[in-house]
């Protein structure tokens, strides 16, 4: 009877024993692969963070985890394995440059910058140049920077002389129309009436805009001594064309309405000029004036 009961129980525990070992090998498996996919995930979610840091890569962890938690056959395991060592290879790829791209900008930072800004200033000073050849005919004097107290006391000296330049350019275009009367019926297309043109188009504009820009940089406290040489060198020119324009009319200039009140005002103006150019605020000025007088000759007074 015992041994009977014995062999009923083998017999009903034996295949018992059996599933129940099936059932624990396949529970161990799938913990142990999602253990496995958890563990990989969690690795790859450290090297996305300390390496990468990119949303895509954020998001693709975020994926394999959902994942993870799924059920998964072998060949599924071993999808995931290839794909988390792509991943690993392209994030390990990406670290070594983002590691070394610090070090190779700072050994080149310095130098590129450096140029950089030399080539920025190089195409600031070609535009400038190039905007001044257009507005006044050349390149406008280049001068140092002044300082607050330096820029004032600069631009308090050239409002007192504003006077004077005010007084001598009013009288200098009454003496040109003057001038310019008479060749009112000179025959068009003739050499003279084409040059009062020519001198009223390069000479004059020019000079009249040089003017009414240095009342502007005055007026809005610009540095004024570019414009002040500027106006110097076109006001000469002013100057020669109306004395010539008198001989080839055969007139005598100081008998020109005006002549006396722009002599005058000239010779006013040039004294109150030379007083300020001593002032060491306009020294660049007066060495540039120094200058062109001795490549064009003194400018001779008004007689």
């Amino acid at each position: 009877m015992k041994s009977s009961l014995l062999g009923f129980l083998a017999c009903r525990l034996g295949p018992m024993k059996a599933e129940l070992g099936a059932l624990w090998n396949s529970t161990r498996t799938r913990l142990t692969r999602r253990l496995a996919i958890s563990l990989a995930v969690t690795a790859l979610a450290w090297v996305a963070d300390h390496a990468a840091g990119d949303v895509v890569f954020n998001a693709i962890i975020q994926g394999l985890v959902w994942l993870g938690h799924q059920s998964i056959g072998f060949f599924g395991l071993l999808f995931f394995i290839l794909l988390a060592a792509v991943l690993l290879a392209a994030l390990l790829e990406v670290r070594p440059r983002k590691e070394l791209r610090p070090a190779e900008v700072g050994a080149t930072n310095a130098a590129e910058v450096a140029e950089l800004k030399v080539q920025i200033a190089l195409l600031e000073k070609h535009t400038t140049e190039q905007g001044e050849r257009i507005q006044f005919g050349e390149p406008l004097l280049e001068v140092p920077m002044l300082s607050d107290m330096d820029r004032t006391v600069l631009r308090a000296h050239v409002q007192e002389v504003m006077l004077s330049l005010d007084a001598m350019v009013g009288s200098a275009e009454q003496v040109w129309k003057g001038l310019s009367s008479e060749l009112q019926e000179a025959t068009p297309n003739t050499s003279l009436y084409w040059l009062k043109d020519q001198i009223r188009e390069t000479v004059i504009k020019r000079a009249a805009m040089t003017y009414h820009v240095l009342h502007d940089y005055v007026k809005f406290g610009r540095d004024p001594r570019p414009l002040l040489f500027q106006f110097y060198k076109q006001y000469r020119g002013w100057r020669t064309w109306i004395a010539r324009m008198a001989e080839l009319l055969r007139r005598d200039l100081s008998t020109v309405p005006e002549y006396a009140v722009w002599q005058q005002n000239e010779a006013k103006f040039w004294e109150d000029f030379g007083k300020k150019l001593a002032i060491s605020q306009f020294a660049v000025v007066r060495s540039a004036i120094r200058e062109y007088d001795g490549e064009h000759g003194e400018l001779p007074k008004l007689v």
